[in-house]
């Protein structure tokens, strides 16, 4: 398991987001192959496309190089507040604060649907709205990135809490595990964010054949028959009766989760923690997979 450095509210890494991606082009392909290539002439408006054709290598297949696309666009967003050309070209595009909801997680108390806004539901309405109209194509091209990514984003569990306790004081918590250190160790010396822990947890490569290997895999192990609720979308609910309680449970194990404050201060997780983690993000991926196909599908018909 690879664990690389975390930046704030960068929900799943740029490899998870195209393993989603992948799950979500192989899905169309074999349900639903019309919304797929309204898909990829969508995509080929988006004002960043010829460029994001030259840096693919120059031997694919068109079917090869349209599914790379569809991964590439899907970690589009990130790019916008990472990438400082990109940041300064699109600024009107960059929303940081779309990645996330942070409910506020109280051990022992009830859940409060309570979070900040703008959010990551304030910025998935706005955006499926325009990718669903018939504006702007190039504009539509943008909003398709901006579902791709904020669907898998939902599916995130630290990007759906905030732990509040006496050393996390409200409003902002450990801001969604980015100020919740621990060891994945007891005899590592370096201490991580939870948050980035949970951010690598499906892959931490994107070359393409890695990509494809975990989009695979995840798909063997929740197959979208097994996973009936896959058919619907319903994203408020997707964070609440989903991935807030992912984060509770699996993330911070009902409260009773150690960390520190402070790097130096990090204690080591459980011995079995990474592997039942692993285990829960690969079922939202999957999940994150299959929506985004069947969002893509009813909002370009």
């Amino acid at each position: 398991m690879l664990l690389v450095g975390a930046v704030s509210a960068l929900a799943w890494n740029e490899p998870t987001h195209m393993v989603t991606a992948d799950i979500a082009y192989s899905t169309l392909r074999a349900e639903n192959p019309a919304a797929l290539a309204r898909v990829g002439r969508l995509l080929m408006r988006h004002p960043e496309y010829e460029n994001w054709v030259k840096a693919l290598p120059a031997e694919l297949t068109p079917e090869e190089r349209n599914r790379r696309l569809l991964m590439v666009a899907a970690t589009w967003p990130d790019k916008l507040k990472y990438d400082n050309a990109l940041k300064r070209k699109y600024a009107a595009y960059n929303h940081p604060e779309w990645h996330y909801i942070n409910y506020p997680y109280t051990p022992g108390q009830p859940p409060a649907w309570t979070a900040p806004s703008p959010n990551i539901l304030d910025g998935y309405k706005a955006e499926l709205r325009i990718l669903a109209s018939n504006g702007n194509v190039a504009r539509r091209a943008i909003a398709l990135c901006w579902v791709l990514h904020l669907t898998g984003d939902a599916h995130c569990p630290m990007h759906a809490v905030a732990l509040i306790t006496g050393d996390y004081p409200a409003p902002a918590g450990d801001k969604g595990g980015n100020s919740f250190y621990v060891r994945t160790k007891a005899e590592n010396k370096t201490a991580r964010k939870l948050h980035e822990i949970w951010d690598n947890l499906i892959t931490g490569s994107d070359r393409f054949q890695n990509v494809r290997k975990h989009a695979d895999r995840v798909c063997a192990l929740h197959p979208r028959a097994s996973l009936p609720e896959a058919k619907e979308l319903r994203l408020e609910e997707v964070l609440r009766s989903e991935t807030y309680p992912a984060a509770v449970h699996h993330a911070y194990l009902d409260g009773a989760l150690r960390g520190g404050t402070r790097e130096r201060d990090a204690p080591a997780l459980p011995a079995d923690y990474l592997d039942n983690a692993e285990r829960a993000a690969e079922k939202l991926a999957a999940l994150a997979g299959y929506r985004i196909a069947g969002v893509l599908a009813s909002a370009l018909r």
